[in-house]
């Protein structure tokens, strides 16, 4: 009898079968498993996008200005000193009644290939002064440096852009700059060709900075006065560019009255204003200085706000008689005043610098120079 042959067929094809849709089961569960690692990836990369335009969107209101924040600040480099006079603009920069008598100086050629137009003033009582600056492209296209200009926007061309962001370091150096201990900061700067300019045979120089060299200009006055500056001298020839002590002033600029920032012995005081004699500016200067006075011999009247250092009245008879000469004027003070009498108001106050010296201010009651009246 023949051997009944077992249903091994079926068998096997059941197992063949369990083990497709196990091998299904497993594809499906991984095709599952990187599908949900790709939405998870998805998702976090959309979250990091976010975040980073968030950012981005953050920064660039930051770059704002606001009340405690600092506008945008773009930095050109100079590729080439051109020092050159004879520039010619190929289009209208200004409106036809804005006449003033500019020449236009070619000042240097930038990385990127702008070029830096220079306007000197060719009027005012101290001669050429400096104007406006703009930037020249391969088009001709203008884009007016507001930072450095100083004509009003009404007077420019419609078609002419401005630009309040970009400096020119080089060009314009106003960094601080440390110097004995101290720090001197940038004050202005002045067309060198201009009168008043600092006699270079008089001038010291200090230093080499990034920027440029550092003079100290001092010039001896009648008498015992004289003036000094620091001023930094670049590879641009047109320019001079003025510093002083961060410490020196002691006038309130933020009432802008003329009044001092002192803490005055007697209240009184508080509201006298003084400034610095008007003679000095003909020599270029925003100081007069003072040789030779003994703090022993002054009378001390307070204390300058800023540095703790004593404020005196000038009683030097010999200096005063000076400035009663020079400067007291009846018919502008409104009275008469005799010298015995001056010596007895608080027509002068001095005060030391950082560096020991004396500065000399006027009181403005007393001391209304002649010049001004003839």
């Amino acid at each position: 009898m023949d051997k009944e042959t077992p249903p091994i067929t079926e068998d096997k094809t059941k197992a063949s079968t369990k083990k497709k849709i196990t091998k299904q089961n497993m594809v499906t569960i991984v095709l599952i498993i990187l599908s949900i690692l790709t939405i998870i990836s998805g998702v976090t990369l959309y979250f990091l996008n976010y975040e980073d335009n968030a950012t981005a969107d953050n920064e660039e209101t930051s770059s704002t200005p606001g009340p405690e924040t600092n506008p945008p600040v773009i930095v050109y480099k100079v590729e080439k000193w051109n020092n050159d006079a004879t520039y010619k603009p190929t289009i209208a920069i200004y409106n036809e009644d804005y006449e003033l008598a500019f020449t236009y100086h070619n000042v240097a050629t930038l990385t990127n290939g702008l070029t830096v137009i220079r306007t000197i003033m060719q009027v005012g009582p101290t001669g050429p002064t400096p104007g406006d600056v703009f930037l020249v492209d391969e088009n001709n296209a203008i884009t007016i440096l507001e930072k450095y200009s100083v004509s009003e926007k009404e007077n420019y061309a419609t078609d002419i852009k401005f630009d309040s962001a970009i400096t020119l370091p080089e060009i314009f150096p106003e960094q601080d700059i440390a110097y004995k201990a101290e720090t001197l900061v940038f004050k202005g700067r002045s067309v060198t060709a201009g009168d008043f300019q600092p006699e270079e045979s008089l001038a010291t120089k200090i230093s080499s900075g990034e920027y440029g060299d550092l003079y100290e200009y001092k010039k001896d006055l009648k008498e015992d006065f004289y003036i000094r500056r620091y001023f930094i001298k670049t590879t641009d020839k047109d320019m001079l560019h003025y510093y002083e002590l961060a410490t020196i002033d002691i006038q309130d600029n933020e009432s802008d009255d003329l009044t001092l920032k002192v803490n005055w012995t007697d209240e009184a005081n508080k509201s006298l204003m003084f400034e610095t004699p008007i003679s000095i500016y003909h020599y270029g200067a925003s100081r007069l200085h003072v040789k030779n006075l003994d703090a022993k011999n002054q009378e001390e009247i307070g204390k300058v706000t800023q540095t703790g250092k004593p404020i005196y009245k000038l009683t030097d008879e010999k200096t005063l008689k000076i400035f009663y000469d020079l400067y007291f004027n009846a018919d502008l003070a409104g009275h008469e005043l005799n010298f015995e009498d001056y010596k007895t108001k608080l027509t002068h106050v001095v005060y030391q610098d950082a560096f020991g010296e004396w500065i000399v201010l006027n009181n403005r009651e007393y001391n209304r120079s002649k010049e001004l009246s003839e």
